[in-house]
């Protein structure tokens, strides 16, 4: 992240004894937008009360495009009692997005100028939010009725515990209507979708992205990029996030889902929340039936064939052209450069959905067969973990991009699946498949989370339905 120009960086303030020192609201505060960075991006913001300018200093290095400090020593100063002084800075900018503020709320005193700052600001700029700290000193002190009487609320994000009781929190103008939101996220190998809802059920927001695989590229990077993406999306769709987490509660959910994406893996959730899980453990070790494993799968036969160790159920004419056809090469031994030195597992998975284009191949049938084959076999040895009453009657929902192709290879990875549950204990199995993105489910799981219920269409059908 690169600061703004020093001359973009306005200093406006007063001389003050006490701006020497860095309290710990501004510590604080300046950890949780840096937390938050993508939402500053490109903003215009004013540090109401900077003393040292900390927190404005880092919203310029997170990439604000100009910061107004107002608490600079031997310069023209923001005067909170006077509204000439305040008047003359509000006619000075041209256009504000945030207020940020560390630790103003000092001393009761200061409590109505202050709140009449803040109104001026919002009066010419409605939509802007004020982020500050607050460091509780007296629990009889409070500026609820301040805020009703100049049409503005406040919202708390965290409480810290320091040296002081300390809040982060946010101010903004009362008819700004705070309508719950609710996000869910679909994470993938290759592709990952977001969406966000409102309470009447409507899409407000959507998104997708790459994978977010954190045996790839690590929790700590998977997580600041998933926060990062929501924010964006959220920022990019005019909602206005509260910044804060929900808690995890207990659930009385439960449900079995199969997942045949980049990768692959099977999952039933049990009303007490444990899980009984099989696969999922990554592309050198498992994912049997995924995106990725077909596409190798391809090529190997491909290999073997041509070595003799392994001679494939019918030529392999059509597949050798859509082998070196998709991944623009001449020779087969070229693919190892894209295995190895230049190896992403999302592009050797696409190779599958050209291959159930031409599943009427025999070689390619096959192929897919045995996808449905091993998938089913995931599906059966999670089931075998169920009490023996639980197994009659299972509805499994399909995920991912191997099943969105299911009109073509019914005929080859429906038979595999099937294949893998003969002679088991499962004597009817209901197939679902999400009508929807599967992060729509999870806002609407969010909402009831907190007690609302999000009227929605349904999210899945069932297309199948198997008898053994």
């Amino acid at each position: 992240m690169t600061s703004p120009p020093v001359n973009e960086v306005q200093n406006i303030g007063a001389n003050q004894k006490h701006w020497r020192k860095v309290w710990d609201g501004a510590k604080h505060l300046a950890s949780f937008l840096s937390a938050n960075h993508a939402l500053w991006r490109g903003s215009t913001v004013l540090e109401l009360g900077s003393g040292s300018g900390l927190v404005g200093i880092v919203m310029g290095k997170l990439g604000a495009s100009r910061v107004v400090l107002t608490d600079y020593p031997n310069e023209q100063g923001l005067d909170w009692q006077s509204q000439d002084s305040v008047a003359a800075v509000v006619d000075e900018l041209l256009t504000l997005d945030f207020i940020v503020a560390s630790d103003i709320f000092y001393d009761v005193c200061t409590f109505k100028p202050l709140i009449q700052t803040i109104t001026t600001f919002v009066d010419k700029f409605p939509k802007i939010r004020m982020y500050f700290s607050y460091a509780e000193r007296n629990d009889n002190w409070s500026i609820e009725d301040l805020l009703l009487l100049n049409n503005l609320q406040c919202s708390a994000i965290r409480v810290i515990d320091s040296t002081n009781t300390l809040y982060i929190g946010v101010i903004f103008r009362r008819d700004i209507t705070a309508i719950p939101m609710f996000c869910g996220i679909e994470g993938g190998g290759s592709v990952s979708n977001l969406v966000f809802i409102d309470t009447n059920g409507n899409t407000v927001g959507v998104s997708n992205t790459g994978g977010t695989n954190y045996c790839l590229d690590g929790r700590e990077k998977t997580a600041d990029s998933i926060a990062t993406w929501i924010r964006e999306c959220a920022k990019n769709s005019g909602i206005q996030l509260p910044l804060k987490g929900l808690e995890s509660e207990p659930h009385k959910y439960r449900g079995a889902i199969l997942v045949a994406g980049t990768g692959s893996s099977c999952r039933i959730l049990l009303e007490n929340g444990s899980v009984i899980g099989v696969g999922g453990w990554g592309h050198i070790i498992g994912d049997g039936g995924s995106g990725y494993w077909i596409a190798n799968r391809a090529i190997r036969i491909l290999f073997d064939d041509d070595d003799g160790l392994s001679p494939a159920c019918a030529p392999t004419d059509v597949l050798r052209e859509l082998f070196l056809k998709h991944f623009h090469i001449k020779d087969k031994v070229e693919i190892l450069e894209y295995l190895y030195s230049k190896f992403q597992k999302s592009y050797i998975a696409s190779f599958t959905i050209v291959l159930a284009e031409h599943a009427n191949d025999p070689v390619i049938a096959k192929l897919f067969f045995d996808a449905g084959e091993i998938l089913g076999k995931h599906f059966r040895v999670a089931v075998s973990r169920l009490p023996e009453e639980s197994r009659n009657n299972i509805p499994l929902t399909l995920v991912g991009s191997v099943f969105k192709s299911w009109n073509l290879l019914k005929d080859d990875i429906f038979l595999g699946f099937i294949s893998a549950l003969s002679g088991s204990s499962i004597h009817h199995v209901s197939l679902w498949r999400s009508a929807k993105s599967s992060a729509a489910g999870a806002a609407v799981l969010v909402a009831r989370q907190i007690g609302i219920s999000v009227p929605h269409s349904s999210n899945a059908d069932n297309f199948e339905t198997i008898e053994f």
